[in-house]
């Protein structure tokens, strides 16, 4: 409805219409350079989709993200970038990777959110190692040792401002961010779920058909029923939606607290049944 009243509204002339690269993985890497002097703070895997705006993304991070190839192609474009520019201090690279080619987002000149993350994480003072960099180009190189998992949740304002826009996507909506780590991938799930505030049972909507899953067990359920189920658990029930926009139940969903998760991976993250490239 909101596209078709804008081209309602909208001045004759042509439109362009952009669209994000499916079924692709996208990262976030944050490194400290002087020049040609690389130092890796660490590397992040987006669980939505790519496209989605990373301060929007869970992103998680391990001793298997990513893969070896991987890191070293993100070695190789910071190493051009920075070194046309003369960058000096912190940067942050974001890319997506899809059948074995790499395509670069956007390169900063500057420190991410995710910095702070990856500083507590790894036990290492990032934040003062990018501070000698830019005051005196110092790169003190560094063996990183990562054991576990490591997650960044963010936070959303949905619940608190009527008119938001109740979609993800490249322009930034959330607020603030949570950190999570676990020994393995199901405990990090488990955290992040606690951090959520929900349980494990859940709807998905799916190109517009709803099931409900309590138990271990999915019943097909309408809209109205969705509705009366979300009503009476709330914010424990968490609502999945891919293949859909249904922007009134997202709206249903935000100013009832209930938390909404947008896409195929993020899903089959949540639930389970996506085994991340690497991951065991």
């Amino acid at each position: 409805r909101e596209l078709e009243k804008y081209l309602n509204e909208a001045p004759e002339g042509k439109y362009h219409i952009s669209r994000f690269m499916e079924d692709a993985r996208e990262f976030d890497l944050d490194f400290i350079c002087n020049v040609d002097q690389i130092e890796i703070c660490g590397i992040m895997e987006h669980i939505e989709e790519a496209g989605v705006h990373s301060g929007d993304a869970i992103s998680i991070m391990s001793q298997a993200i990513p893969e070896k190839w991987i890191e070293a192609e993100g070695r190789r474009i910071i190493s051009l970038i920075s070194g046309h520019f003369k960058m000096k201090g912190f940067g942050n690279l974001q890319f997506m990777e899809k059948d074995g080619r790499i395509y670069v987002i956007e390169m900063n000149a500057r420190a991410s959110r995710t910095v702070p993350v990856i500083s507590k994480f790894t036990g290492i003072n990032w934040v003062g190692k990018g501070i000698r960099a830019i005051l005196n180009g110092e790169i003190d190189r560094e063996d990183v040792h990562i054991k576990g998992y490591c997650a960044k949740i963010p936070v959303f304002p949905f619940d608190r401002f009527e008119n938001s826009i109740y979609a993800l996507g490249p322009e930034m909506r959330s607020t603030g961010e949570a950190m999570a780590t676990a020994r393995d991938m199901e405990d990090l799930v488990e955290k992040i779920r606690v951090e959520k505030g929900i349980g494990r049972d859940y709807i998905v909507n799916i190109n517009g058909e709803f099931t409900y899953f309590h138990g271990g067990i999915g019943e097909k359920v309408s809209r109205e029923q969705c509705i009366s189920i979300m009503g009476k658990y709330g914010r424990k029930l968490p609502y999945f939606e891919y293949d859909s926009h249904d922007m009134d139940l997202r709206k249903f969903c935000y100013m009832r607290r209930i938390p909404v998760f947008q896409g195929k991976r993020i899903f089959e993250f949540m639930n389970n049944r996506m085994e991340i490239k690497n991951i065991v």
